[in-house]
């Protein structure tokens, strides 16, 4: 059975795919890449994470993050929490388990919130954040679809790159089942969560335990 550290490993080789693509847009693109400092539309879109990706940032928020800074925090993570739980009663989304479908994974997207780790304009754990906060500023497929930040400076009905977050997020996916079945000894779909659920877990027996019950 692999251990956490060798399933954390290969999310870090997601992350680094996600790098390299973003950077050779921008390489090819810098005038429609407008990603820069304090740009914060990323920030303010509500998306799930995998089990992986939400772990990985829980141990970032534990251990990289001195403890007045992590309070703090952790502190944003329950005020966002409930802009959260209103944005999934008004999709009726009530579960856990598993990804959206298409036409609620659309809606999401167009929710804003403030991501809990926005401290004045700056992400606090900006070197662990995940893989579509990597990839945002420039065209990512999705659902099959080409989708871009609004503030990019990408022309519509122009042909530029993709970056494959689909298959990105299929690997993530696969990764998270792998580890969430070592974990429980089930073959259930793993957890999905927002940025302040994953701050605010435990990942303790308890959680894991409603996670099951809820696929039940």
């Amino acid at each position: 059975m692999s251990t956490l550290s060798e399933f954390l490993k290969e999310y870090t080789r997601v992350l680094a795919s996600a790098n390299a693509a973003f950077d050779e847009v921008r390489e090819r693109f810098p005038d429609e890449v407008n990603c820069a400092l304090m740009c914060d539309d990323c920030c303010r879109v509500l998306f799930d994470l995998h089990l992986i990706e939400a772990l990985a940032l829980k141990q970032a928020l534990t251990y990289a993050l001195p403890e007045e800074a992590r309070e703090k925090g952790l502190k944003r993570a329950e005020d966002a929490l409930a802009s959260v739980r209103a944005i999934r009663d008004h999709l009726g989304l009530t579960s856990l388990v598993g990804p959206p479908d298409e036409r609620l994974l659309e809606e999401m997207s167009k929710q804003r919130y403030d991501c809990p780790l926005l401290e004045d304009g700056l992400c606090v754990l900006y070197d662990f954040r995940p893989v579509t906060c990597r990839v945002y500023g420039v065209v990512n497929e999705v659902q099959g679809k080409g989708v871009v930040c609004p503030r990019s400076g990408f022309k519509k009905g122009e042909t530029y790159p993709t970056v494959k977050l689909d298959a990105m997020n299929k690997t993530l996916a696969d990764i998270s089942k792998r580890l969430f079945n070592g974990l429980t000894g089930s073959g259930a779909p793993p957890p999905v969560m927002s940025v302040a659920e994953a701050l605010l877990c435990a990942f303790d027996g308890e959680f894991f335990e409603l996670v099951l019950d809820a696929g039940d």
